[in-house]
């Protein structure tokens, strides 16, 4: 079961013992109570009973309040989010000399100087391309707009870190020379 609704059970069920009412009766009866030492042990057992609810309910709230600090996020968090971000765009983003690299592709692959730069143009326009739409990626990452979000109950973490993860993933993997791992564990169900 999800842990928000545990924690609603939880808090329901403990403000449905009727504390008040059981509370109420336990004062008569000590009142009613013959000698001091009933009466002590009817108020020591309403004082316990008290802050056992007491622990509970403060339990309930911590458990709620590391419930929201596992989704919500501090104006410091976006503003380091967004500075780690970018300097780890830039990084992986930074483009090769176009002339390194189309001696580099006639080298390996022995064609013409001309096709290969249509192919590194290509290559080169579209890292231009990633790079764009990284950036407009990063102009949502802005603590107005992420804070506003968050109240709308948006998972942000999930939401940009799970594909974030999976871009530095695939990125890694690339550079390593084995593009095709993460497709085929993803293919055969592998765990990474």
């Amino acid at each position: 079961m999800d842990p928000a609704t545990d924690l609603a059970l939880t808090f329901g069920k403990i403000i449905g013992r009727n504390t008040y009412e059981w509370a109420t009766h336990k004062l008569r009866n000590a009142r009613e109570a013959k000698t001091l030492e009933e009466q002590k042990e009817i108020y020591d057992e309403i004082v316990e009973t008290l802050l056992d609810e007491k622990s509970d309910l403060q339990n309930v709230a911590r458990q709620y309040k590391d419930l929201y600090e596992q989704i919500s996020i501090t104006s410091e968090d976006i503003d380091l989010l967004k500075n780690t971000i970018r300097r780890v765009v830039e990084l992986f983003n930074q483009a090769p000399d176009r002339e390194e690299l189309i001696q580099t592709k006639m080298n390996e692959t022995g064609f013409n100087r001309g096709d290969i730069e249509i192919q590194v143009d290509r290559y080169l326009n579209k890292q231009k391309e990633q790079a764009e739409k990284v950036e407009q990626f990063i102009a949502l990452v802005d603590n107005d707009t992420l804070q506003t979000m968050q109240l709308l109950g948006f998972n942000y973490k999930e939401a940009i870190g799970k594909p974030l993860t999976e871009v530095c993933s695939d990125f890694i993997y690339s550079k390593l020379g084995n593009q095709n791992y993460r497709n085929e564990a993803d293919e055969s169900g592998d765990d990474k």
